[in-house]
């Protein structure tokens, strides 16, 4: 914990356990080209607060990590954290983005694993417990950090319950990122 370590979008793909709950398409990473237009995003999602207050989840079963994305389909993913109703990450990601004119929007789901007391219908124990979309930075290498309000459905009803906090920029990206 407290170490930094910077995740390609390759090793985004890793956990499917939650791609395929969600009936997601298996990930396809096109590769990357060298033209000038390359974007990635550079994020780091340092930790959420106040998540599942008022659930009855015991401490072994309160495993958590937040999925994120930027273009549908290419989901990346934190690590596990595990027995903290404040889970802290502090993980760096850098998540090329093909036609960043496309997108405008960071979408977040801090997700919790291997519990019984998901969703009534979920048998994969696997329940979202708080869900953003905050505006991508609206230039490159402008940074965009903070504290972002969480919202969860419960029932017909969506709450604000907890809070992530987190930075990320746009970067130009050169073909020696990858290489």
């Amino acid at each position: 914990a407290g170490t930094r370590k910077v995740v390609t979008s390759d090793e985004c793909s890793d956990q499917a356990k939650y791609r395929s709950s969600r009936n997601k398409k298996k990930m396809r990473m096109s590769s990357m080209s060298s033209s000038p237009n390359d974007v990635a995003l550079s994020c780091t999602i340092y930790h959420a607060e106040n998540i599942d207050l008022y659930s009855n989840v015991t401490i072994e079963e309160r495993n958590y990590c937040i999925v994120f994305w930027v273009e549908p389909g290419k989901e990346c993913f934190t690590h596990i954290e595990k027995g903290l109703l404040d889970p802290v990450w502090k993980q760096s990601f850098r998540v090329p983005i093909e036609r960043p004119s496309d997108y405008r929007f960071l979408n977040i789901e801090v997700i919790r694993f291997n519990s019984s007391a998901a969703r009534p219908g979920t048998s994969n124990g696997i329940a979202a417990v708080g869900r953003a979309k905050i505006p991508l930075p609206e230039k490159i290498s402008l940074k965009k950090q903070g504290r972002f309000g969480l919202v969860k459905l419960e029932g017909v009803e969506v709450k604000g319950e907890g809070h992530v906090s987190l930075s990320m920029e746009l970067k130009n990206i050169h073909p020696s990122v990858y290489g």
